[in-house]
């Protein structure tokens, strides 16, 4: 007789395990987890090329991923901007190995940390524009239960302040409005790459404001007596 496969977990989640509440995880932080960002697929971008390890089936020049789910949002992306800030990053070389050494509020502080740096000779502090995002699917219509970070530097930073300008136009809060987020091929002077255009939608639903003004409070303590 033969014997019988060994089941050692299951897919769905049991009825033993749907009333649990997390125990173990009361010391999780939000710094403790890695933030969902928003990225947009390049030339080089590994996610495109498959034969690269990280290679994302499906995933094209132009489309919008989600990290580290990798999730594929297609050429088009609909989004509330809930909250921006802007960073000085430290960063390696491509050729040392490149990576993220961190992330300072101001120049003076990201320069004082970057002499620090033990191989700081491979290293150089570039400005970025974080804009935290809202998606709501243009199929749906529902918004996401989770925001995404996306990050603007070196060629989209243009892109990036007439953002903020035309936000800081529109009556009501940062994020009243629905924006959408597209991909266009534009000629460099280091060859072809995708330029991010962002262009505005409406003012957004209620039920989309409420909900980007909720993360927003969120992740804001101080904002929430002056909105009270």
């Amino acid at each position: 007789m033969a014997n019988k496969a060994v089941v050692l977990a299951s897919s769905e989640l049991p009825a033993h395990l749907q009333s649990s509440s997390g125990l173990g995880n009361e010391n999780i932080k939000a710094e403790h987890l890695q933030v969902p960002r928003l990225k947009q697929m390049q030339g080089i971008s590994p996610e495109c090329d498959k034969y690269h390890a990280n290679y994302v089936e499906g995933a094209d020049i132009g489309h919008w991923l989600i990290t580290p789910s990798n999730q594929n949002l297609g050429e088009e992306v609909y989004a509330l901007n809930v909250k921006f800030t802007e960073n000085f990053v430290i960063w390696g070389d491509r050729e040392s190995g490149g990576g993220m050494k961190g992330s300072f509020n101001s120049m003076m502080e990201a320069e004082t940390a970057l002499a620090a740096v033990a191989d700081k000779a491979n290293c150089y502090i570039e400005e970025s524009h974080d804009h935290v995002l809202l998606l709501v699917d243009p199929v749906t219509g529902e918004a996401s239960d989770q925001a995404v970070l996306f990050s603007m530097s070196r060629s989209k930073m243009g892109t990036s302040r007439n953002w903020n300008t035309q936000i800081v136009a529109k009556p009501g809060d940062r994020f009243s409005s629905l924006w959408k987020l597209a991909s266009v091929r534009v000629e460099g002077k280091k060859g072809t790459f995708m330029k991010t255009d962002v262009s505005w939608v409406g003012y957004a639903q209620e039920a989309h404001y409420e909900s980007a003004k909720s993360k927003y409070l969120s992740m804001t303590p101080n904002a929430v007596s002056a909105a009270a």
